[in-house]
Formats: structure tokens, C-alpha cells, sequence
């Protein structure tokens, strides 16, 4: 099939313009992104929250003993490495995140909480998998297996109930 002069000189014209799209990055990690231990919301908003109860109650909607309770239990899920490259999330942060998120997601109601907690984690972090895997693993294994098998529930119909809690 022969193309035309036109058409190679678009192609071209595509891929050069393709490719200078690609190496346009002017940071591996941005400024702000390095930032985030010192500037982010987080560490700025959760020392507060600590100091007043009713504020941390309203804001993760449970007592501050409920809250340590679920982060032992969350602790080792939700830990990851330092690499070279990036100082990982805290468990505590991602715990954070991942409450903010449920509540966004399930109290819609509530807009002035939505609006207070602007985390400066990247998109990608606040939108990834670990939410649900955690919290389905905690619940899961947690709470679930023992009580419902002692009332003869079946695990298909506890993948179910799972399926429908999202």
C-alpha cells in the first residue's frame, strides 16, 4: 500500500510531537510532592484533631480508641518500604486517606468534611487499590469467617455479602 506524501509528512509530524509530549517532564518527584511531611494537610490537620476530641470524632466519625483499635489492626497491611526514590505513605496517613475516602464516598452529605481534608497525596496514591483490599481484608478476617461459619453461613453467600458491602 503506498501512502501518500501528505500522509508520511503528518505521521511525521504525529510522532515528533508525540515524543516531545513524553520528555516534557520536568521532575522526577514534584517540589510540592517532597514537601508533603512539612506542608501537607495531614500533618498539619491531625495534630489538631488529636488535641480535640469532638473534632477527631466528627471528622473520622469515631471515638480516638476506636480509631488506635483499627490502626493496630491495619498496621502491617498497610506498611510499606522507603525506596530510594520516595519515602513511603505512614500507615497512619493511609489509614487517614483511606477513612476519608469512605466517608466521601458513603456520607456525601456532609460537604464541609469534604472539603476540609485536600490531601496533597498524588491522585494515582488517593484512587489506588489499598482501600478496599484492606478494609475488605480487615473485615474479612476480622470480624466475618468465625461469627457467620458459627451461623452456618456458607463462604459464597459471605463473598456476597462482601460484594455488597462496596
Amino acid at each position: 500500500m503506498a501512502c501518500s506524501r501528505r500522509t508520511k509528512l503528518l505521521l511525521l509530524l504525529w510522532l515528533r510531537r508525540r515524543i516531545r509530549r513524553r520528555n516534557t517532564r520536568r521532575y522526577w518527584v514534584h517540589p510540592i510532592q517532597q514537601k508533603r511531611d512539612s506542608l501537607g494537610e495531614f500533618h498539619h490537620l491531625y495534630p489538631q484533631l488529636i488535641k480535640y476530641s469532638e473534632k477527631f470524632i466528627k471528622y473520622f466519625r469515631m471515638q480516638k480508641s476506636s480509631f488506635s483499635e483499627l490502626q493496630d489492626i491495619c498496621q502491617d497491611d498497610l506498611l510499606m518500604e522507603n525506596t530510594n526514590y520516595r519515602k513511603a505513605i505512614s500507615p497512619i496517613e493511609r489509614l487517614t486517606v483511606t477513612l476519608s475516602f469512605f466517608h466521601r464516598k458513603y456520607a456525601r452529605s456532609d460537604r464541609r468534611a469534604l472539603r476540609r481534608w485536600r490531601s496533597t497525596l498524588t491522585q494515582t496514591s488517593e484512587n489506588s487499590h489499598f482501600k478496599r483490599e484492606q478494609l475488605d481484608l480487615v473485615v474479612h478476617s476480622t470480624f466475618m469467617p468465625p461469627k457467620l461459619q458459627e451461623l452456618g453461613i456458607s463462604e459464597q453467600r459471605q463473598i456476597v455479602m462482601l460484594k455488597n458491602l462496596r
